[in-house]
């Protein structure tokens, strides 16, 4: 995975990890936490921020 679509997804995880299941995230769109997660199933994002490859240089965590 290219290193800006990785840290990318690796923000939006920790932004996603902020709502729990079901609660609304945007009321303007009504985008809740569960329309992440399909997001990031249907893009085969690994559910673990972990998995995902850190770009190079981020390693401050």
């Amino acid at each position: 995975m290219d290193e800006p679509l990785a840290l990318a997804i690796i923000h939006l995880r920790r932004f996603r990890a902020t709502f729990n299941a079901g609660e609304l995230v945007d009321e303007e769109s009504g985008l809740t936490a569960d329309d992440f997660d399909r997001i990031f199933e249907a893009l085969r994002v690994p559910l673990d921020p972990a998995a995902i490859a850190t770009p190079a240089g981020d390693d401050a965590g």
